[in-house]
């Protein structure tokens, strides 16, 4: 699903539609929803089109900006690390963005580390939510 507020928004109205199956309350009846995923090795940001899952191998801080967070708006992403490269690895926000005051995002050095957030917009405020975490600290 397209925030109102994204800025990449794809045309899809020429290409066909594949649906699951699934019960009244929109449960899937086949199995698991499949995620997608990157691996991010350089500095800098995330893709613009930011899959479900965002997985850290070697990459120093990662800076998401307001526009990262319009692109997000009511979507859940989780951040982790590869197996091969757990370290310290930072995600800064902009100013006030995570549950209140927070703006950073740091990863303890073992491969358990991980944050799943979930992005929302409140009057004309970009917000991150935890919604789970473990092994990171907020700043």
């Amino acid at each position: 699903m397209t925030s109102k507020y994204a800025t990449d928004a794809h045309e899809t109205s020429m290409t066909t539609p594949y649906f699951l199956k699934g019960t009244k309350e929109g449960a899937p009846l086949e199995g698991q929803v499949p995620q997608t995923s990157i691996v991010v090795t350089a500095s800098g940001g995330i893709p613009a089109s930011c899959p479900d899952r965002v997985i850290f191998s070697s990459a120093s801080a990662i800076t998401l900006t307001w526009t990262d967070l319009r692109n997000l708006i009511g979507r859940e992403v989780i951040f982790t690390q590869d197996g091969t490269n757990a370290v310290a690895h930072v995600i800064t926000l902009p100013v006030n963005s995570i549950n209140g005051n927070n703006r950073t995002v740091t990863f303890a050095t073992n491969l358990a580390a991980f944050v799943r957030l979930s992005f929302a917009r409140v009057g004309s405020t970009n917000l991150a939510s935890v919604v789970g975490s473990s092994n990171v600290t907020l700043s």
